[in-house]
């Protein structure tokens, strides 16, 4: 449906189209100062209406409650993001001035802020596709591993190692690496692999760039790498994995035996210094040597939220906010729940939350999460490959703008108090909302 801004002219139309039809539903983009007289209009010439309402301000009071309240069924509120519209802070504390009006989220769960950027690349064109398939191709396999990548070549040679010693049948698992658009030498790479391990059921596709991109900047799409990849798949199980991400030789196994008791599966993710990551790069091998040991010798500890986290839970569902501990580094879920669900949203250009929306969804709609006891190993990043130059402040920088946006796509009172400090930071450290000058990272 298209936005419609409020005018006169545009209330007689309206007028026009309620007496052929008095349940025709409109979405209305109306100025702070017409919303009154708007809403006293339509209630005196109808007596039955629906009408979604874009609110660029909420710092305001309604003249006529009584009113909106005995229609704020047929009343529906969302909001726009963008820099001049609301913070998350400023629409609940509208929500908690008006519990009776109905806040909803967008209807498609696609929200592109424009301001932020052009989102030209979120349909890909496909270009290199590279593809080898089991001798054996009558076995359906159990699992698909989808990879997307960009510009970490010596990382997904390290990811595909390890999936390369698997103890699960080779005839049982599926690799599609998706290449977003990098400009290293990575198809080059997978040929060589797919050549070396023959038996490996393996897929390339390089997805297309309108425009070339950096780390950070606001190009951001793994999420629209992964959807394709799980509409390539053939299994029904989809495992999401990140290209400098090293899983052990029996991961595969274990993780389709938890799928038999649960819908939606992560692993313990431990971060690789810097020298043990060179360790690694150079010596592939020390990873079978002493994989277990890896954890406790050579990593890094931050003591956040996430640690605390893996090191502490024993049942993921039944957690307070459990949603937002999911992350794509190496999760899974079964295929036709990632159908059902609508897989990522593709609203996300900047780094971040795009997997824990998705978790989001699926948390609420009641499927059982479990935390998988299985280290995985994520390979530290180069400073110029990192997306937040393995800089903290950066990266909260970029986790603002995403956090904001999953806020607007859903406007759940629980994300919001989730995530407060998120949201609170957008109002400066003296309480005043900050201005596009001072927080937009685009």
């Amino acid at each position: 449906m298209v936005d419609r801004h409020y005018s006169k002219e545009l209330e007689l139309e309206l007028f026009d189209e309620l007496k052929e039809s008095p349940f025709i539903t409109f979405n209305i983009i109306v100025d702070d100062q017409d919303i009154d007289i708007f809403l006293k209009s339509v209630f005196i010439g109808a007596d039955n209406f629906h009408i979604t309402f874009c609110l660029e301000q909420v710092d305001r009071s309604f003249d006529f409650e009584n009113q909106l309240k005995r229609h704020s069924n047929r009343l529906h509120f969302f909001f726009p993001v963008k820099h001049s519209g609301p913070t998350p802070h400023e629409v609940e504390s509208f929500k908690a001035r008006y519990p009776w009006l109905k806040v909803n989220p967008v209807v498609t769960g696609v929200i592109y802020n424009f301001e932020w950027s052009n989102f030209q690349d979120r349909n890909p064109t496909v270009g290199v596709e590279v593809e080898r398939r089991s001798i054996d191709s009558r076995v359906k396999p159990l699992i698909s591993i989808i990879i997307p990548v960009f510009d970490h070549v010596t990382e997904l040679g390290l990811t595909l190692n390890q999936i390369s010693k698997q103890t699960l049948c080779n005839d049982f698992f599926e690799v599609l690496i998706i290449e977003d658009g990098s400009n290293d030498s990575s198809e080059e790479m997978v040929r060589e692999f797919s050549g070396s391990f023959p038996l490996i059921n393996l897929s390339y596709v390089y997805l297309n760039r309108p425009r070339p991109r950096s780390m950070g900047d606001n190009c951001w799409r793994s999420m629209v790498a992964r959807n394709y990849g799980a509409s390539m798949s053939r299994s029904n199980i989809l495992l999401f994995l990140d290209s400098d991400t090293l899983i052990n030789n029996d991961f595969l196994d274990e993780l389709i035996t938890a799928h038999k008791g649960h819908d939606v599966i992560q692993a313990c993710r431990y971060h690789l210094t810097k020298e043990a990551t060179r360790l690694v790069v150079d010596d592939p091998q020390l990873i079978d040597k002493d994989f277990r040991e890896l954890k406790k010798k050579t990593c890094t500890r931050s003591n956040n939220y996430f640690e605390d986290f893996q090191e502490n839970t024993v049942d993921w569902s039944s957690l307070e906010h459990g949603w937002r501990y999911a992350s794509t580094f190496c999760f899974s879920v079964k295929k036709e729940l990632f159908v059902t669900y609508g897989s990522f949203s593709k609203s996300y250009c900047f780094y971040g939350f795009d997997d824990v929306e998705l978790g989001y969804r699926m948390f609420k709609g009641g499927e059982r999460f479990h935390l998988l006891k299985q280290d995985v190993y994520a390979l530290r990043h180069e400073e110029r490959r990192s997306e937040y130059m393995n800089d903290a402040d950066k990266k909260e920088a970029l986790f603002l703008s995403s956090a904001k946006l999953f806020y607007f796509q859903n406007l759940g009172s629980d994300i919001f108090e989730a995530l407060k400090p998120f949201y609170e930071s957008e109002h400066g450290m003296n309480g005043k909302k900050r201005t596009s000058e001072n927080h937009d990272i685009s």
